[in-house]
């Protein structure tokens, strides 16, 4: 079992915040178990899927890592509200990189997550890469967030 929680950041609260970069000391919990199937737990019906971002991310670094795409049981447990500002979706992103990372024990740094997410040429974010809350995320898990193998 696979563990990642990030932190919600500022980035996206109003006008000025992208460039200040907080992150914020509320957590999404993401949790990744072997499974024969991909299912995915904790999130609206339409998000229960392969269209689910934390799962888009997931398999988007193992394109980037030239990897096959695992089925995994994914259980999602947030206090990062959605569509308020708060990194909701870079939360997603980030724990979908570190459990790629960690899934296949390859030990990227936190900047090789980053590269993965942002010069893999593919795009999450509606057809544009963005990074301001992706990096406020990496920037506090350098410090505090963690990624654990059970």
């Amino acid at each position: 079992m696979i563990s990642v929680c990030v932190p919600a950041t500022s980035a996206n609260c109003c006008v000025g915040f992208d460039c200040l970069g907080m992150a914020v000391d509320w957590w999404a919990h993401f949790t990744f178990e072997e499974s024969d199937t991909l299912i995915v737990e904790g999130c609206p019906g339409k998000f229960k899927g392969q269209n689910n971002l934390v799962v888009q991310a997931f398999y988007t670094t193992c394109d980037y890592l030239h990897l096959g795409y695992p089925t995994f049981k994914l259980t999602i447990d947030t206090d990062v509200p959605f569509a308020r500002g708060l990194g909701s979706s870079s939360t997603c992103v980030v724990a979908g990189i570190l459990a790629c990372d960690a899934w296949f024990k390859k030990g990227m740094d936190k900047m090789e997550c980053s590269t993965s997410y942002f010069w893999s040429g593919y795009s999450l974010f509606y057809g544009k890469r963005r990074c301001e809350n992706e990096s406020c995320s990496m920037c506090k898990l350098s410090l505090f967030g963690h990624c654990t193998s059970l």
